[in-house]
């Protein structure tokens, strides 16, 4: 039962990561974080 559970939610995440961690939502991401972070020089600069 314990095996199972485990297989049916290492299956989830491999989903997930294939359907929801594509390459356009990695580089969305990136582009994101990189203007957050210009924020964040910007008031540590002030």
């Amino acid at each position: 039962m314990l095996d199972n559970f485990v297989v049916t939610h290492e299956n989830l995440l491999k989903d997930l990561k294939k359907h929801v961690i594509t390459d356009k939502n990695k580089e969305l991401f990136n582009e994101k974080k990189k203007e957050l972070l210009d924020v964040v020089d910007v008031y540590k600069k002030q």
